[in-house]
């Protein structure tokens, strides 16, 4: 529950924009402009406005019914559930997409590693941290070994930062590392990561702290 907890706070303070050197955001995009300039910018964020929610719902469950195996359908069913924190509605249309999408590309050897991701992520979000971790770890199987490719795609490094949250959550300190600094690597952004990585280093060489504090007396 004390995981749990955390998780759904961090990425709730992610969403209203609250900050902290320890938050557990939502996707982002890194987006870099002509001078190099880099940030990164969340891919969901939308204001909705109850009435016009109910009619897009109606609609949306209305499309369903018509097209169920459109996978359009289904992941604006799940965006919009999730943008409506109903977490089992947004999981239940996410494995729909992914098993509409693994039917029609099987064939062809196609994947989608966004919906694997927010799979993993709505399980993360619902408390299920085995079945989060599959789905991220999916992913993760699919990485290039090239660190170029790999940095093109933000699922990648978005699965490997929310797997070092959830291990992060839980204080497995070692596994934390391996994935948020793989995040780093990827994206050459030290500053996300750098409050859970600092607690890190706290808790896995406890000696450097020591040595540090001895090196300033």
């Amino acid at each position: 529950m004390r995981a749990r907890a955390l998780l759904c706070l961090a990425l709730c303070m992610s969403a209203v924009g609250c900050i902290t050197t320890e938050r557990i955001p939502s996707a982002m995009v890194r987006v870099e402009d002509e001078d190099g300039n880099v940030e990164y910018r969340q891919t969901r964020r939308l204001e909705v406005a109850g009435a016009g929610t109910n009619q897009s719902e109606r609609e949306l469950q209305r499309a369903a019914a018509q097209r169920p195996r459109d996978p359009t359908v289904w992941w604006n069913l799940g965006e919009l559930y999730d943008r409506l924190d109903r977490q089992a509605d947004a999981l239940r249309a996410f494995l729909r997409l992914q098993k509409i999408l693994k039917e029609l590309g099987s064939h062809e050897g196609h994947d989608y590693l966004e919906g694997d991701y927010f799979v993993g992520r709505t399980y993360a979000l619902l408390g299920d941290w085995a079945e989060s971790r599959r789905w991220l770890r999916l992913v993760l199987t699919r990485e290039p070994s090239s660190r170029w490719m790999a940095a093109r795609s933000p699922w990648w490094r978005e699965s490997h930062f929310l797997l070092g949250s959830i291990d992060y959550a839980h204080e497995a300190w070692a596994e934390a590392e391996i994935h948020l600094k793989r995040y780093e690597r990827l994206t050459g952004d030290t500053v996300r990561a750098a409050g859970m990585l600092a607690r890190i280093e706290r808790e896995l060489y406890p000696e450097r702290l020591s040595s540090n504090m001895a090196q300033v007396r």
